[in-house]
């Protein structure tokens, strides 16, 4: 117990996820750039494409994982493995950008030069979701 009476906190990759604010927060976070890559690919190719997902094997994406499966087939996404995403042609893409290294779909974004208001670099960072774990106390 720490010094307020209560078990100590559980940090998983830095981020405070022993109460529901922080499961919420990872999980919305989550949803919202397969969201954000979901309409990209609608901008950029005119549809939809079989999607990935790179999640780490770690404590934290095991905590919820299940959860993101349910929340992701109720907004009506399918789940399928690997070999049947990688059939779209999508991936056969091979964008002549630099910086490489993000998502094919901000690479492809990015050639067009038409997204660079809503691109951001890198992909994925801390920095984007500090300040809302900051106001939550994570």
């Amino acid at each position: 117990l720490n010094e307020h009476g209560h078990k100590g906190a559980l940090f998983v990759c830095g981020m405070r996820i022993d109460n529901a604010d922080g499961k919420l927060l990872f999980l919305d976070h989550l949803l919202n750039r397969a969201t954000f890559y979901n309409d990209l690919s609608k901008k950029v190719l005119g549809r939809e494409v079989a999607h990935t997902v790179l999640l780490h094997h770690n404590l934290l994406n095991s905590l919820f994982l299940d959860e993101l499966i349910k929340m992701s087939q109720n907004k009506g996404w399918r789940l399928i493995d690997a070999k049947g995403a990688f059939q779209d042609a999508v991936y056969s893409s091979a964008p002549n950008i630099l910086p490489a290294g993000e998502s094919i779909l901000w690479a492809l974004a990015k050639e067009t030069g038409k997204f660079e208001n809503i691109l951001r670099y890198p992909g994925e960072d801390e920095t984007y979701e500090k300040e809302k774990m900051d106001k939550l106390g994570l």
